[in-house]
């Protein structure tokens, strides 16, 4: 099982800072939903390292840098795709599913996504082991029902006006899911077998 590629957190942790403090940035690269369908798609991908206050940056940034630690069965070289791709997800489920939400920014999406690929890619190959996973599954699966039922994060109190998106949260954890899944089946998928050439 491996870690995600230190360049590519260290590349999300960097621009998290760079664009929260260059303020006159934010309105260039939050998640707008007029501005993404009007074709600036970059949002897609820079919502998320958009902060709404310098607390709300440093609770995902901290939560980021510590869950980017657990392993998974990601291969290596994977995390970049891995990344790009739940963002890409997100904010594309967010168009369609909140058509009334204006704007979107934070981490938070991913941080659920990593931690949720590690919950469920330990239980998947780690047997032994799945009692363990089982239970940190079933506390993430209460987080999200608080979200929910509460509308509040569990880690940050917002001021008026911003509030939690746990549909965010939602998405990075199916996306976590079928990708691990996705990566179970083609694990199991036999090699194609090699044609060779003869010349009489």
């Amino acid at each position: 099982m491996k870690t995600l590629n230190s360049r590519c957190v260290a590349a999300v942790i960097l621009s998290c800072f760079a664009i929260q403090f260059l303020p006159a940035t934010h309105e260039w690269f939050r998640y707008d939903r007029w501005a993404i369908l009007h074709g600036e798609c970059w949002r897609l991908f820079t919502g998320h390292v958009v902060h709404f206050s310098t607390a709300h940056l440093f609770v995902n940034i901290t939560a980021f840098a510590v869950i980017s630690l657990l392993p998974s069965n990601r291969r290596l070289g994977q995390s970049w795709l891995f990344l790009t791709s739940g963002m890409l997800f997100i904010s594309t489920a967010l168009l369609l599913l909140r058509p009334g939400m204006a704007f979107y920014a934070g981490l938070s999406g991913i941080v659920s996504l990593v931690v949720w690929d590690f919950a469920v890619s330990g239980f998947i190959a780690t047997p032994k082991h799945r009692t363990f996973f089982l239970c940190v599954i079933m506390m993430l699966a209460a987080k999200l029902g608080f979200e929910f039922a509460s509308g509040r994060s569990v880690a940050l109190s917002f001021k008026h006006g911003v509030a939690a998106e746990p549909v965010a949260h939602l998405l990075g954890a199916l996306f976590a899911i079928g990708w691990a899944l996705f990566s179970l089946c083609y694990r199991h998928i036999p090699p194609r077998p090699r044609l060779s050439c003869a010349m009489k």
